[in-house]
């Protein structure tokens, strides 16, 4: 059996399995571990939440900004994105959005950490498993729309204790799936993309100086701008499909890359 970690899809259909068919995916055996963004921007975003369903277990999912705002935009929190109106349309979107609202923001297994942005460096790996569970038992419950409406106007970028339930929620999902810089106080600065050498105000939060040890080798995408980025801690993932790029992969028994070029979709 194979693990193998994907980065970004983003609607991407074809392109994702023509890249399963690169590596000789074996749907019987293989497992496939997407870091979220399945959704969103390309031309079949709705092929592609079919298909990763369709796995069943052989597929482990960590949700990404897009699922996050599909699922506020099924609550009419948010105004959806109009690639994933199919899936908001579908006949079966009750069912999909449930199933979407179980997957989870941090996946542990081995000595691996899957996550669609990353890891806070305020977090030890206990800490980590503890905050993401509770924003997933929000999401999972009953009142869904009423956490999305809690947290609808915040927008939290700094760590502390002494912040409020909603608070905490607000931080803690963005800290899963929208973080990339922090600023030198440690607070988060998401908006910013450029690549490594073009913010040299800003730190990546994997090379922040007080980060905590989380022991394990953090799998994430969320930042095309960054590609392809692997070191003793972290494996990034997005190398920017959507935007013409190339679509990645990583066998996780062997840590071999394999990537196929991408046409321009945006």
């Amino acid at each position: 059996m194979a693990i193998y970690a994907i980065g970004d899809i983003h609607g991407c259909y074809d392109l994702l399995q023509r890249l399963l068919q690169k590596v000789n995916f074996n749907f019987e055996q293989d497992i496939l571990w997407f870091v979220g963004d399945l959704i969103s921007r390309g031309d079949d975003s709705l092929k592609v939440f079919e298909f990763v369903q369709s796995l069943g277990k052989k597929a482990v999912v960590v949700l990404g900004n897009h699922e996050i705002s599909l699922i506020s935009a099924y609550y009419q929190i948010s105004k959806a994105h109009p690639s994933i109106e199919p899936i908001l349309n579908h006949t079966n979107s009750d069912k999909m959005i449930d199933w979407l609202k179980n997957q989870p923001l941090l996946h542990i297994e081995n000595s691996f950490a899957l996550t669609h942005a990353g890891i806070s460096p305020h977090w030890n790996l206990e800490e980590a498993l503890f905050y993401a569970t509770e924003v997933e038992n929000e999401l999972k419950g009953e009142n869904t729309k009423e956490f999305f409406q809690s947290i609808a106007n915040l927008n939290v970028t700094q760590w502390s204790q002494e912040l409020t339930k909603e608070q905490k929620y607000s931080y803690i999902l963005s800290a899963f799936t929208r973080m990339r810089y922090l600023n030198p106080d440690g607070s988060m600065e998401n908006y910013q993309k450029g690549g490594l050498s073009e913010n040299p105000n800003l730190i990546p939060w994997f090379k922040f100086n007080s980060i905590k040890k989380i022991n394990k080798k953090i799998i994430f995408g969320h930042w095309a701008s960054l590609g392809l980025y692997l070191s003793p801690d972290v494996i990034a993932l997005d190398t920017g499909c959507v935007w013409g790029n190339k679509m990645s992969i990583v066998k996780l028994n062997n840590m071999k890359i394999t990537q196929i070029e991408c046409k321009n979709l945006s």
